[in-house]
């Protein structure tokens, strides 16, 4: 059983890296990240699986994989935290707006005291230009694609789109979205997550779209409409 989960999710890897061509690729190359991995220390760790997983370091495990993806492909990213340690809310953001950087992606999983629930989602704050959503609809599509878990009922006319006035998505002065992959609450997802191919799926099918479907890539654009 486990043989198979391996090749199972080691076949999504693949199917993903094969529409992320060298081509493609060279699109994002000159976008400058910041990449939030929610949570952080013991103070901090976020939502807690059913046998003890903590949300702070699979958040830290996928930015990472995102992180060296980016990295390889040519893109300058930052990264408000590396180890497990607790950063506070405005530190992240003012990375993110001191850096100047084009896209700010805040990565999270989420919890939920009925341990059945799973789904994929993205937050935005929609008093923000609409460039926000364009960005959280295109990952929340491909992440649903690659989880296959469904996704939440939106409240602003995106699928998986989901509006909340968190810091990490309404601080941020340019696109920013909040992904909340899964549930780490759920037994059989907490399973998954532990899995190092099945988080770097996560990590790449979040990369394939973001920054490269139709809305602007530059934080100069950005501004221009806010």
């Amino acid at each position: 059983m486990q043989s198979w989960r391996f090749f199972f999710r080691f076949g999504i890897v693949l199917s993903l890296l094969t529409i992320f061509p060298p081509a493609r690729a060279e699109e994002i190359s000159d976008i400058s990240f910041c990449l939030d991995p929610g949570h952080g220390g013991d103070s901090a760790p976020g939502s807690v699986g059913p046998t003890g997983l903590r949300e702070a370091d699979i958040n830290l495990k996928t930015a990472l994989y995102l992180r060296d993806f980016l990295e390889g492909v040519g893109c300058t990213v930052y990264m408000t935290r590396e180890t497990d340690e607790p950063v506070e809310l405005a530190k992240r953001s003012n990375l993110a707006n001191q850096r100047q950087v084009d896209r700010c992606i805040s990565i999270h999983h989420d919890g939920n005291a009925d341990t059945t629930i799973n789904h994929t989602k993205v937050l935005v704050w929609t008093d923000k230009p609409p460039l926000d959503i364009d960005m959280a609809s295109e990952i929340v599509t491909k992440l649903d694609e690659t989880l296959m878990i469904g996704m939440a009922t939106s409240d602003c006319g995106a699928d998986g789109v989901v509006s909340y006035e968190k810091h990490m998505v309404s601080v941020p002065l340019m696109p920013c979205c909040l992904p909340e992959i899964s549930f780490i609450t759920n037994l059989g997802e907490e399973s998954r997550l532990r899995d190092s191919t099945y988080l770097y799926a996560n990590a790449l099918a979040m990369v394939i779209l973001c920054g490269i479907g139709g809305h602007s890539r530059s934080s100069t654009a950005y501004a221009a409409v806010r």
